[in-house]
């Protein structure tokens, strides 16, 4: 018996709607699949480009904490010329020098000292700094910059010193002009300080002693004076301590990812140039989480759409 029309109809529809289906669930596994798939790609792509946007920060960073060492170096020059008209480092009109000089930058005391290494800072505090690295180097006609250190002056207090040589009108080295500037101070500068409550900036030398002394409780365990112990309490991702190091003491650029307290963050370090010094910035690596976590939301209101759109439409044709 021969099956009616409306039988080979109905037989044709169930055929149809079985492929709609079939190719409504492929459609379906393919939306998933490069859903995921997308996400991985815009998770590696924003990844480098936050690296990227890293370096490109520290070299800024690196260009305003050089800008403001030459500025500061700068003023001990000027001060040391208009001081070549006094014989005497010990004739009041210098102290008067000497204040005024430290009321236009960034030094807390600004001081004398003759060969001997016998001194006195503008508020009149005397001192020796014969036996100090920087005063010996300056007067050899260097340009010195001492590293944080205990201040001799005033205890309990961390300082830098800059020291350059003070000279006779027949340019003959009598002493060094130094400038001194208290670790608070230097926390507040230019190139020396974070931008946000997720950002960091240390300045360390060859050996991990911090020069800045600048802290971020987020980005540290236990903040103490040295990068390399500091480093050894938190978890490197991607490299060796060893290999960072090595790089440090070469005046080489590089950056690494770590784990601290469950949190995640990225460094990225550049040589100063000055001394044997390297400008590290810290970043909390969620910054890359929330870029990719809002593409990845707008991606997936798409998709929503799209599968809305395929649902009408196979419901419409059903």
């Amino acid at each position: 018996m021969k099956k009616s029309k409306k039988q080979k109809t109905e037989k044709k529809n169930a055929v149809a709607v079985r492929i709609i289906a079939v190719l409504f669930c492929l459609a379906v596994f393919g939306i998933i699949l490069s859903f995921f798939s997308f996400r991985e790609s815009v998770q590696r792509v924003e990844t480098e480009n936050f690296k990227a946007s890293l370096r490109e920060q520290t070299r800024h960073k690196l260009i305003d904490a050089k800008s403001l060492i030459i500025e500061l170096v700068s003023s001990l020059q000027e001060t040391s010329k208009a001081l070549e008209q006094y014989d005497n480092i010990w004739d009041p009109a210098v102290r008067d020098m000497l204040e005024f000089s430290e009321n236009l930058n960034w030094f807390d005391y600004t001081a004398v000292a003759d060969l001997n290494g016998d001194g006195y800072d503008n508020v009149g505090n005397k001192f020796n700094i014969a036996d100090r690295g920087y005063f010996q180097s300056a007067v050899q006609g260097n340009t010195a910059l001492s590293d944080v250190m205990p201040s001799q002056i005033i205890k309990g207090q961390h300082v830098q010193v800059y020291a350059y040589p003070l000279r006779t009108a027949k340019q003959e080295i009598r002493g060094v002009i130094l400038g001194v500037i208290n670790y608070k101070t230097i926390e507040a500068m230019p190139g020396c300080k974070g931008d946000s409550e997720n950002r960091a900036i240390y300045i360390a030398n060859a050996n991990g002693d911090y020069i800045n002394y600048l802290k971020k409780d987020d980005a540290q365990t236990e903040y103490g004076e040295n990068l390399w112990e500091d480093l050894g309490r938190v978890t490197i991702r991607d490299t060796q301590l060893s290999e960072i190091k090595e790089k440090f003491q070469k005046g080489q650029a590089g950056e690494f990812s770590y784990s601290n307290n469950g949190a995640d963050y990225h460094a990225c370090y550049m040589p100063v140039e000055i001394k044997d010094w390297q400008l590290i910035f810290v970043v909390d690596d969620s910054k890359v989480e929330e870029s990719v976590h809002s593409i990845f939301a707008i991606k997936t209101e798409n998709t929503l759409i799209t599968m809305t759109c395929l649902i009408v439409v196979v419901l419409c044709i059903v």
